[in-house]
This record gives structure tokens, sequence and C-alpha cells, in this order.
């Protein structure tokens, strides 16, 4: 959102001066910084203006809220269909929800509540403040934890631990598990997922597969996250092998694929060989950290997103 204030700032600045303030680091930071106070601003009021200092030469530019909203119509779509698609995979609809909190500083902007209403029909609850709404909902998983387990030691107060144990808490995977197996139909590897993204967890899954060739001597597992049937647009978690299978093995021989995802967020995956009784199993510790490059994929595929 700042950096679609920054862009139109830039270009005005550039069509008049003839130098482009994004070629300096310590003008952009600054022209940065003055973009999304005006961000802020535009939330109270119809009109702003942003100044822009570089090479000597300086422009006010007057931005009103409903260029902001022109300019940043695509981000808001996008924020839309997101709304949708997570509403859409947890089977819900705006009536099941009881509130629909805001969380963070941009859905303070109007456009947001305006599109969050127009979409659900209801209000946003305006009770908590976006700025502290993550913290908060931190503290009650807290005390719903000490209610729980700590029992009349609890330290909070009867009234309180009475209610907060009736609370009920469902953890659910944020992405899909699978593994790598050949398709039938297109004879292509593909990612067979065995645990939907959105599954209650702690959930244990059996499939069984078949192998692929005649005297097959191995059969390797490929453990996969992600949601994408191509194998190459997720994530390797790992691998495990069985080994020596019995000789002369037919094809189509019926491999069991156990996997389980544990409440202490362990992916545990064993294949084991149905003729043969062998097996081999593999103990993830998912710890939920992007590497820079899974980082920097994601910030691509924003980029590509493109609203017709």
């Amino acid at each position: 959102w700042n950096d679609r204030l920054l862009d139109y700032v830039a270009d005005n600045f550039k069509e008049k001066h003839g130098v482009d303030p994004r070629e300096s680091a310590q003008t952009i930071q600054i022209l940065r910084n003055d973009c999304d106070l005006a961000k802020i601003e535009l939330t109270e009021k119809e009109e702003t203006v942003i100044t822009c200092r570089h090479a000597g030469k300086s422009l006010n530019v007057p931005v009103t809220r409903q260029l902001f909203e022109e300019l940043t119509a695509d981000l808001l779509q996008r924020t839309a269909d997101t709304t949708e698609l997570v509403m859409d995979e947890a089977g819900v609809t705006p009536d099941d929800l009881e509130a629909i909190v805001l969380v963070g500083g941009s859905t303070l902007m109007p456009q947001v509540r305006r599109m969050l209403k127009d979409l659900t029909g209801r209000e946003p609850y305006t009770e908590i403040s976006p700025h502290t709404a993550v913290a908060q909902g931190a503290a009650i998983h807290a005390a719903i934890l000490e209610a729980k387990y700590r029992g009349p030691d609890s330290k909070l107060a009867d009234i309180i631990r009475r209610r907060l144990e009736l609370v009920k808490e469902e953890n659910v995977n944020s992405h899909g598990l699978g593994i790598v197996a050949l398709d039938p139909k297109t004879n292509k590897m593909v990612n067979h997922i065995m645990i939907p993204r959105n599954s209650r967890i702690p959930i244990e899954v059996r499939r069984v597969f078949k192998t692929s060739k005649e005297n097959q001597e191995r059969v390797t597992v490929q453990v996969l996250e992600g949601d994408a049937p191509d194998p190459m647009a997720c994530s390797l978690l790992g691998k495990c092998r069985i080994t020596e299978l019995p000789e002369n093995l037919p094809k189509g021989s019926p491999v069991e694929v156990t996997y389980a995802f544990n409440a202490a967020g362990r992916v545990i995956v064993t294949a084991r060989d149905k003729t043969s009784g062998r097996e081999a199993q593999i103990e993830i510790e998912r710890r939920g950290t992007l590497k820079d490059e899974d980082v920097d994929a994601l910030k691509r595929l924003a980029d590509d997103y493109v609203v017709e």
C-alpha cells in the first residue's frame, strides 16, 4: 500500500524535474516513511500532501483518499479474494461467524472495513484495537492453557478459570501434507495429498499404494508439504526408503503408507511393504519457519498476482 503511494509521488517528481528519486536509497527511505504517515492520515482525512525532496529539488504532491483507493484497488480485491478463500476452505459462511475481528494497522483504512461489510453483510467488530489484537489473543490463549492444565492451582479467579476451562480450541494444519506418487492416468509424478490443509490435528491417515514396476528392489517415499499438484512446487520435508524387497516382486504389489501429524507438531510417515512386512519410518519436526529463499518465492508470487 505504501509502495503505491511512493511510486505515484516518484513518478510525478520524475515528470516534473526529470530525475527519479527512487535512484537514491536515502530519499526512498524518507519518502517511504512519509507515504506511511500519509496513508494513516487518509484514514481520518479526505486529502493530504506528500513532499518529496531529492537532488536539491522538491515537489508537493496532493493525494486524496479517492485517489489512494484507486491506486490500491487491486490490493483490496486481493484481500477480498483471500477472505473468501479462507472462509471457503474452513467451510463457514459469514452467518457462522460470531464476529469479524480486525488485526493489523491496515484494517483501519476505511476501504478495508467497507469491503468486509460488503463481503459479509455485517459490520467488523471494533471493540478490540487492531494494533493489540494479536497480543490480546496470545494472552487469552495463555489464560486458557493455565485454566486447563493448572486447574485449582491456577492463580486465576475461580469464575474466570471455570469459564476458560469450557473453551474449546482446535488446532489445524496450515498446509497440505502428502507424498510423491505416480498418477496412473497421466503416468506423471504428482503430489498426493494425504492430510489436507485445515485438518484437525492430531490426525493419522493410511493409504495403500502399489509398486510401479516388476522386480522393484526398493520403495522411496518423498514427504511433501504444499497444496500444488506439481511436487516441484511443494516443499520436500524428507524421505524414507524400504530396501531389499522380495525377489520377483510383481508390479502392483501393495505398499501401505501411514501419515501422522501429532499435537507436538511432528510429522511421522511410515511405509510398509505388505508382502514382506519390511518397513521404514521418518519423523520430522516442523518448526514453522521459512528460509530466505521461501520468503523471496512468496514475495514473487505476490508480485505476480493480477486481478483482472
